[in-house]
């Protein structure tokens, strides 16, 4: 049996509503992460043994060069 095509374009349609709710999910925790990036160097960077990422990227602490 055959599928007509209004139920494959509905299937579809369904497909996509199904996929947004989980595409802004992923979107919203890449946006917290980001914007909590640098309290997370701020807090590593009170302790003194492990350098933050902006001491580490700093053209001073570059050992390659």
């Amino acid at each position: 049996m055959m599928a007509a095509p209004h139920f494959m374009s509905a299937l579809m349609s369904g497909m996509v509503i199904l996929m947004i709710p989980a595409f802004l999910i992923c979107v919203g925790i890449t946006v917290f992460a980001y914007r909590r990036r640098k309290r997370w160097a701020d807090t590593e960077a009170q302790d003194e043994s492990a350098p933050s990422f902006d001491d580490a990227t700093d053209a001073a602490h570059e050992p390659w060069r």
